[in-house]
């Protein structure tokens, strides 16, 4: 896994090279029925897995496949629920992409990341445990009902350096230690669903005195895309190749679900950059990204 996630650092030729290998790994595992249903001349859209799943639960095209962690998306509309049959194995294809993110800022046993409420956006704090924890040296550490004290008290205990979490849970945390006059220095916010506003951004690095560490994802593909410290958001295009056509992005998945020409109406464009990045990644960088979820900070769930 650590192999599939330094890929990125190697060279625009390797990164292409290791789509084409992810192509031909989903294509061959492919069940029958997968094949059946999906043709690569055609767009799909959340609703038609929604249909689907009505169709034949609880997982519809992915009946035949079995789930160790069911997971659930509302995707960008937050209206279409549908359910993903995740094993071990696609826990750990979900971490690679974002895994980048952590990799390339250098994760060593002593870093620790604070999950902010897992059970309100677990899809996200999934991808990220996973990508933190299981590929790489990094220690999680968990908290769901305990006060905005007792979590304050929790990471300053257990030296955290990472939080992850929505970003209104974030601001709720750097508003409290702000109030309180808690020193709180962390290397890093993660977002695990929504964008942040600019307001909620300037709160959370006067209060943590850290950089933003944006990652964007689906549940049906895993991490799209994540931010560096070098101001770039590095697609992870060996991962989900993307198709832009009539001003619209579709999105075929490469390391979860095996996915075609999907479109959820969230929009993604990129470029290849003709050198690496100071941060040491050759993937490309987004040049335009739009999303319903820009349009509600509100946690749907």
């Amino acid at each position: 896994m650590l192999e599939q996630v330094r890929i990125h650092a190697l060279s625009r030729t390797a990164i292409e090279e290791n789509q084409q290998r992810n192509l031909d790994r989903v294509r061959a595992s492919m069940t029958e029925r997968e094949r059946e249903f999906w043709n690569e001349d055609r767009v799909f859209t959340p609703e038609d897995l929604r249909h689907e799943q009505i169709n034949s639960p609880p997982w519809g095209v992915w009946g035949d496949r079995t789930a160790t962690w069911p997971r659930v998306s509302s995707g960008s509309s937050g209206q279409q629920r549908l359910r993903f049959p995740y094993n071990f194995e696609q826990v750990l294809s979900a971490g690679v992409g974002a895994a980048r993110a952590f990799d390339v800022r250098g994760i060593t046993r002593k870093d620790a990341l604070f999950a902010y409420d897992p059970g309100r956006m677990y899809a996200g704090h999934m991808t990220i445990k996973a990508a933190f924890a299981l590929i790489l040296p990094g220690h999680v550490i968990e908290s769901q009902v305990t006060t905005m004290a007792e979590k304050v008290r929790q990471c300053l205990d257990d030296q955290v350096t990472f939080i992850c979490g929505v970003p209104r849970n974030l601001e709720k945390m750097a508003r409290y230690v702000i109030e309180h006059g808690i020193q709180m220095p962390l290397r890093g916010c993660v977002s695990t669903g929504y964008a942040f506003t600019t307001e909620q951004q300037d709160l959370i690095r006067n209060a943590f005195r850290c950089e933003i560490i944006d990652l964007y994802g689906q549940v049906e593909c895993g991490n799209i895309f994540w931010s560096c410290n070098h101001d770039q958001r590095h697609v992870n295009i060996d991962l989900t190749m993307i198709k832009n056509k009539d001003h619209k992005s579709f999105f075929t998945g490469l390391s979860v679900m095996p996915l075609f020409n999907y479109y959820n109406g969230d929009r993604l464009e990129y470029h290849w950059p003709e050198s690496a990045c100071g941060c040491g990644s050759h993937l490309p960088v987004v040049t335009r990204f739009e999303t319903g979820l820009n349009k509600n900070y509100q946690n749907k769930e």
